[in-house]
Formats: structure tokens, sequence, C-alpha cells
């Protein structure tokens, strides 16, 4: 062991000597090693904040499940989520192919501007796909183009409002100088069976 120290010291004895002849290296080395304390010291504080931001959220997710766990008026939550998704599922559409889910939507939309003003009104089916997020529902697409005249535009958009089964409106274009109305439409469909293609 004191053969290593002995070798340590031979190997250092040219630097401690080059340091006690030289004030500016000196002070160099104690600045560099000033700046190395000073990166350790700030690496640790960036390491306690992250732990302390976990904790945080940690201890806030807590307190939610503690003041969940509190409630009492559960079976009230649950009647009322129940009914709220008993009036969503009557607001969506039924079918059970592709094909009947795009005959039921173009039969509304014609129903819709029947008795409008719109003439040249064409109808063409757009895409059918599933909602990724919501099993058993998909998204059945029309897309309406005609020429407008005076209100109906309005009076479509306020039939679209208050149909019964719920239609989303995607896009809207309105040409003011050619009189052009473009719409395409979307309704979510329970039950339809989609083809492997469609998927």
């Amino acid at each position: 062991m004191s053969t290593l120290r002995q070798s340590l010291a031979l190997a250092l004895a040219p630097a401690k000597a080059e340091l006690a002849d030289k004030p500016r290296l000196r002070a160099g080395v104690w600045v560099v090693a000033g700046i190395v304390v000073v990166y350790c010291l700030l690496a640790q504080a960036d390491r306690l904040t992250v732990a302390y931001g976990e904790y945080a959220r940690q201890s806030d997710g807590l307190a939610r499940v503690a003041g969940a766990l509190s409630r009492e008026d559960w079976p009230q939550l649950l009647e009322a989520e129940k009914q709220n998704g008993q009036a969503l599922q009557a607001a969506l559409w039924r079918a059970e192919t592709s094909g009947q889910a795009q005959a039921q939507l173009q039969q509304a939309v014609r129903t819709m501007i029947d008795g409008l003003n719109l003439r040249d009104p064409r109808i063409r089916p757009g895409v059918t796909q599933p909602v990724p997020e919501l099993p058993g529902l998909a998204r059945v697409q029309v897309e309406l183009t005609g020429r407008y005249t005076g209100a109906s535009a309005l009076e479509f958009l306020e039939a679209v409002a208050v149909s019964p089964a719920k239609l989303v409106v995607d896009r809207l274009v309105l040409r003011r100088e050619s009189g052009h109305i473009e719409v395409l439409l979307s309704a979510y469909f329970i039950g339809v069976e989609l083809d492997a293609q469609e998927n």
C-alpha cells in the first residue's frame, strides 16, 4: 500500500511543484474545481425538483382518490349516468351493415331537403369507418351539394340541428356569388358490421 502511495506521490510531484510556482495555474485549477462543484449542485437541484414534482403529482392523485372514496352519493351518480347513457343511445343511429347506414343517412338528408328551395341537390356517399376510441360505433358520412336561394341554406342547417338522431356538420361551404352549397355530414351508428376493407 505504501508503494502505491509513494508511486502516486512521485507521479504528482511535478504537478505540485508546477502549481506552487505558478499562481495563475493554481487559480485556474480552483476555478475549474469551483465550476465542477457548482455543476454538481445544479444537477442535484434538478433531480430534487423532478422528485418533488412527482411527489406532488402522486399526492394530488391520492387526495382525489380519497375524496372520491368519501362520497356517499354514488348510487345517484350511477343513476344519472345511466339516464345520460340512454339519452345518448337514443340520439345515435342504428343499422346492421354499412350499406344500410349509408342508405338511412342519405334518406334522412333527402327528407330534410324536400321542402327546401335547394336546386340541383346531389347526395354522394362518403366514408364509413369505425371510431377507434369507441368500439361498436361507426362514423358514416355523406356529402350534399347544390344551389341555394335565400334562406334555404339556413333552413337546412336548422333541420340538421333539430334532427332527432344527431348529425354532425364536418364541412360547410357557402359561395354567395354562385349560390353553391357544399355540406359534409357525419352520423354515428351503433351495430354496423364493417367489411374488412372498411376497417
